[in-house]
């Protein structure tokens, strides 16, 4: 991950922290990054099934359409926002900075472990 223009420069006045401790920050980003990443593209995927899916709820009819909505096959028009994309966009950006961040701070940080420090 590069650091793109937005992550302003390192505070070396930042209290101090384990490198183990920062390492598994980093890891929980990285999940938090997929999960809205995954997110992202759920929310173009359901936009771009949403009029096939209204053809598909008048060509079946109400019953089966509710069926399916119930069990989470068909989408809800109602419930499919459009604006997901644009929220999701923000945070993932969000994120990216806050990983370049991170991987900054692991590349300042001394590599010696916990353990080595008490030899």
């Amino acid at each position: 991950m590069t650091t793109t223009a937005h992550v302003r420069p390192l505070d070396i006045d930042a209290e101090p922290v384990e490198r183990e401790a920062v390492e598994e920050y980093a890891r929980r980003l990285a999940l938090h990054r997929a999960r809205i990443a995954d997110d992202l593209a759920g929310a173009r995927l359901r936009l771009a099934w949403r009029g096939f899916e209204r053809g598909a709820r008048r060509a079946l009819g109400a019953n089966d359409a509710c069926t399916l909505r119930t069990i989470g096959v068909l989408g809800d028009d109602d419930t499919d926002d459009p604006h997901l994309i644009g929220r999701r966009t923000e945070q993932l950006a969000a994120v990216d900075r806050l990983i370049a961040y991170t991987a900054a701070q692991l590349d300042r940080h001394p590599t010696q472990t916990r353990a080595e420090r008490r030899a």
